[in-house]
Formats: C-alpha cells, sequence, structure tokens
C-alpha cells in the first residue's frame, strides 16, 4: 500500500499536462456496442475493440491509475442491434439520455462502474451535440461541425439507483462515409473514457486539463500533431489506432514497451481471443488543425469526409422564459426555455416540441 501511494504521488508531481481532479476512472472497461439503424461495419467494429481492450493500447494507461482505483485491460462484452423507432436526427442530452434510460428500465442493458456504451450510428443519422460559452448554449451536428464524442449520465437524474453505479458512460460515434469505419475517433474515445469517463461534468473529472477550452483530455492532447500510429491488438492483428499523451514520457505514444504485457482475466480463467482478420485498416487521411476558444476541429485537407472529434465541457447557465412546458410546441430548433430546462427539440411526432433536460418542467 505504501509503495502504491509513493509512486501515484511521483506521477502526479510529474503530471505537468494532464493532472488529475480527483474524479473516477474506469478500470477494466467493458465495451457494448450498440448498433443504431442499419449502421456499417459491425463484425468488423466488434472485433476492433475485442482486439484493443486486450491489448499494450490499454497497458500503458496504468500511468493515470489514481489512489483507489488501477487501469487494467478490459473486454467487449457485448453487442445488439437497435432497429426499432429509429429517428434519423436526435439530440445527445434529450433523446440519447432518454434512450439509454429506457434501456435500464427495460432491462436491456445493467451497466456497471466498467460499462462504457459505444452507440455507432446508421449513415445519415444525424446526432446534435450542446455546448456552453460563457453561459451561452451552442449546438453543432455530426459530421457538420463535430464528430464523435463520449460523455456522461448522472443516473440519479433520472431516479434511477444502482448499488456502485452512479453514472452511466456512452459513446457517440457517426458514421460519416468512407470505404471503412474511422478508426482513430473509436479509440480516440476510448482512451477518453477510461481516463476521464465523467469529464463533461467539471466536477467529476480525472485526468484532464481543465484549462485548455480547446479538450484537454488524452487522446485531445495529440489531435493536432501525430494524431495516430499502429498497435498489435489481442488477436495479433495490427490496428490503426489514435495516440494519447503520455505524462511519463512527454510525448504521444500508443502504447508503452516498459509496461509489462497484461492478460485478461474472467472468473479467475484468462480469456483468449482467436485470431481472425475480418478487415484491413487504410491510411489515415491527412488533417490541419483549426482552433477556436470554444470547440476543438480537425478539418480534412482532402476530399475524403473524416469526422470532426470535439470535445467540450458543459457548464451551468441561467435563463429565464415564460409560457412554456413540455410538450408544447416551439418553432426554433435548439433554443431554451424555463433557465435551461427546456430545449426546442424534435419530438416523437417529429415536429418540434419542448423536451426537458433539466429540473423545470414549465414556466
Amino acid at each position: 500500500m505504501f509503495f502504491a501511494s509513493l509512486l501515484f504521488q511521483t506521477l502526479t508531481v510529474a503530471a505537468q499536462v494532464l493532472p488529475y481532479h480527483g474524479g473516477l476512472v474506469v478500470s477494466n472497461v467493458e465495451v457494448t456496442t450498440i448498433f443504431y439503424g442499419a449502421a456499417r461495419f459491425q463484425p468488423q467494429i466488434n472485433q476492433y475493440y475485442a482486439a484493443l481492450t486486450n491489448s499494450p493500447y490499454i497497458d500503458w494507461l496504468s500511468e493515470y491509475n489514481t489512489p483507489t482505483q488501477k487501469i487494467g485491460r478490459g473486454r467487449l462484452v457485448g453487442s445488439f442491434s437497435e432497429t426499432s423507432n429509429i429517428k434519423t436526427h436526435l439530440v445527445d442530452n434529450t433523446d440519447l439520455h432518454q434512450y439509454f434510460v429506457n434501456l435500464i428500465k427495460t432491462g436491456k442493458i445493467a451497466p456497471n462502474a466498467n460499462s462504457y456504451y459505444a452507440l455507432h450510428f446508421q449513415q445519415g443519422i444525424s446526432v446534435d451535440y450542446v455546448w456552453y460559452t460563457n453561459g451561452q448554449p451552442s449546438t453543432c451536428t455530426t459530421c457538420s461541425g463535430c464528430g464523435a464524442w463520449h460523455t456522461v449520465i448522472v443516473l440519479a437524474d433520472y431516479g434511477i439507483s444502482i448499488p456502485g453505479v452512479p453514472y452511466l458512460y456512452y459513446g457517440v460515434l457517426p458514421d460519416c462515409g468512407g470505404s471503412t469505419f474511422d478508426h482513430v475517433s473509436i479509440s480516440h474515445e476510448l482512451i477518453e473514457t477510461i481516463t476521464d469517463p465523467a469529464g463533461d461534468i467539471a466536477a467529476l473529472a480525472a485526468w484532464d486539463d481543465t484549462n485548455d477550452t480547446s479538450g484537454g483530455e488524452v487522446a485531445d492532447k495529440c489531435e493536432f500533431g501525430t494524431n495516430s500510429g499502429t498497435v498489435v491488438g489481442g488477436d495479433g492483428v495490427s490496428y490503426t489506432v489514435a495516440t494519447g499523451w503520455s505524462d511519463i514520457l512527454g510525448k504521444c505514444i500508443v502504447s508503452n514497451p516498459s509496461i509489462p504485457p497484461q492478460t485478461t482475466t474472467v472468473g479467475g480463467s484468462t480469456t483468449t481471443v482467436r485470431k481472425t482478420t475480418i478487415f484491413t485498416t487504410t491510411t489515415t487521411t491527412t488533417v490541419a488543425a483549426v482552433k477556436t476558444s470554444t470547440t476543438k476541429q480537425v478539418v480534412p485537407t482532402t476530399t475524403t469526409n473524416v469526422p470532426v472529434v470535439t470535445t467540450t465541457k458543459k457548464s451551468t447557465t441561467t435563463k429565464n422564459s415564460a409560457g412554456t412546458a413540455v410538450g408544447q410546441g416551439c418553432t426554433n430548433y435548439g433554443s431554451w426555455a424555463c433557465s435551461y430546462s427546456l430545449l426546442c427539440s424534435y419530438g416523437n411526432s417529429g415536429s418540434l416540441v419542448w423536451v426537458q433536460v433539466g429540473s423545470v418542467s414549465s414556466c
């Protein structure tokens, strides 16, 4: 115990780029893929997660252990396709929150502290992301201004109580076209979920440079330099992955040879991943960085459609409106009311209505 404590103190002293803020990490990530609509590349994506979570790509993240948690290898634990009630346009903190709440209440998923739900969308389905700048909300849409992201749901906000599981972690992973899936965005969100799963809520941040308004998580720090590399997965196949910042080595890496290899154990027995080659990786498109004070975007320099990875932080705001209530019609998509508790969004009927995202249902 003393050695572990001393090691952690040594690492935190050296951690000048990604400081630790006291939040939770994901110790042994358990990935469940959810394919929303007719999502492409489903077998290949599942193979990718299974291979990466049981590989040196995860081993080196142990430098971001905390005093109470150790990061080790994980696994792919489940996968299913969502084919009913498919919407072509969704809002993250309304539609997706309610979607996951319904999955829990119907018993389709049972999250634990290691769960990460990777939500992959059919090509053409868009999701809006909302962030705040100086108390004012802004919106961008997948494949148009922003790409993949990971975020968190505070389960208590929806009346859900699971012992030892206060949060649900998930990733939004669109299909913006191309001949294969976006390896870099998927792995980017995976390692950021492990090291800073609830970082969208500043009070819950783990390893994150919260002073970097363009994105301060482990993969964000490498997005505008050498943002990808290759690593051999647990199945012996080489995969393209996003790089992540190592405070120990002071550079962007995909693995650290000095970290001993691990094995994944389930129920006391070592798991073996059978080697199968289903697909081949493609050359990563060169990108040029564009930074603003509120978002981080990667704009393709070629005609290839490369998703933009956007990671931003939300803050609490206040605003007063009157004469609105949940379910009432509204006219300006993305507008807010009731101290930012109501958002004008698409309801089940496809028309614009006020949707509750905060504590106030009418005003």
